[in-house]
């Protein structure tokens, strides 16, 4: 329960605000989502008692088996908190080298999952979910988001080789320090993964995204596609590698150059970056995003995952005059994170 304890203090931290820190004006739609997020935060803490049982499969059981049998199952399948440190080195996502600002930061996630047998070869999936994350510099990114990710998984059999194939809708309610982005944003798509050898796992997912803001810069759509390979190497941990491609909206920082709101189907004073005046841009783009990690386990429930993200984005639009140097920006993230399973 130590852990707990420390989870609502760090949420207390994000939430925590003064007069003079940010100023906002009256959006009661922003007052209920700030409450429907401290109501999740309750609830995950009621949930994740000793009696939960260990993590499950993640895949639904063979034929004429139940994930858990008889009236002593617990509430929850399984509880997860993650604790990090995400060193950042262009918060702005600006391709100018004038324009690029770093920030590092500590955050967490939990997450609390029951699976719910509906037929013999197939389950849903009902998972709740909190995270965020206190930035060192840029206050204005610091955040607090929950919601809810319902899968619904459907697996011949129970055999080594058998493919999971799932659909899914995820939700959240979205909490920043600077106010425009405050809102939600919500995923639909398919998934697929499986066992290649005893040691390679592959998993593949196809998605649609929506976000809405405060402000129409951070009104985002984009479709995504991902492939995801894990190799495990024993009681020495597993290697993992993602790979996702985005094509869709995208928000950049910087000044107000030509450039930029050339690009721009909208742009608006950002409000994280108080002292620099920088605007916000939403433009379209290409994004591929790149994960290589290395997941350290430290006991049956605990483990130290270090990985490094990249992130590479380009314009779609084309410009009339020409321009010095590439309209793309680049990214990258390097993080640090303990996983708790209880």
């Amino acid at each position: 329960m130590i852990g707990l304890g420390v989870l609502v203090s760090f949420c207390a931290i994000v939430f925590r605000r003064s007069s003079s820190e940010r100023q906002r004006p009256p959006f009661p739609q922003r007052r209920s989502a700030r409450w429907g997020v401290v109501v999740l935060v309750a609830a995950l803490l009621d949930l994740a008692t000793p009696a939960a049982s260990t993590a499950q499969s993640g895949v639904p059981d063979g034929p004429g088996q139940s994930s858990q049998p008889g009236p002593a199952r617990p509430l929850l399948d399984s509880v997860q908190i993650d604790l990090g440190y995400t060193y950042d080195d262009n918060v702005t996502l600006d391709r100018a080298h004038d324009e690029v600002l770093w920030d590092q930061s500590l955050a967490f996630d939990a997450s609390a999952s029951r699976a719910l047998g509906i037929a013999d070869h197939a389950r849903l999936v009902v998972t709740g979910l909190l995270s965020g994350a206190k930035f060192n510099r840029y206050n204005g990114l610091s955040n607090l988001s929950g919601g809810l990710d319902a899968e619904l998984q459907y697996r011949q059999s129970g055999a080594f080789d058998a493919i999971t194939f799932a659909a899914f809708a995820r939700g959240w309610l979205d909490n920043y320090a600077s106010h425009l982005r405050d809102g939600s944003h919500y995923s639909v798509g398919v998934n697929a993964r499986g066992a290649v050898t005893d040691r390679i796992e592959l998993s593949g997912e196809l998605a649609w995204n929506r976000r809405h803001a405060q402000s129409e810069v951070w009104d985002l759509t984009d479709y995504s596609a991902r492939l995801d390979l894990d190799y495990s190497l024993g009681r020495g941990g597993t290697l993992y590698l993602n790979g996702e491609y985005r094509r869709g909206d995208v928000v950049s920082d910087g000044r107000a150059t030509l450039v930029n709101v050339s690009l721009a189907k909208v742009f608006v004073l950002d409000d994280a970056f108080p002292d620099q005046q920088w605007f916000a841009y939403r433009s379209e783009a290409r994004t591929w995003i790149s994960t290589v990690g290395y997941n350290l386990p430290l006991g049956q429930r605990t483990s130290l995952d270090i990985s490094w993200r990249r992130v590479q984005s380009t314009p779609t639009a084309r410009l009339d005059f020409d321009v010095q140097g590439s309209l793309r920006y680049v990214d990258n993230q390097y993080s640090v994170v303990l996983l708790k399973l209880f």
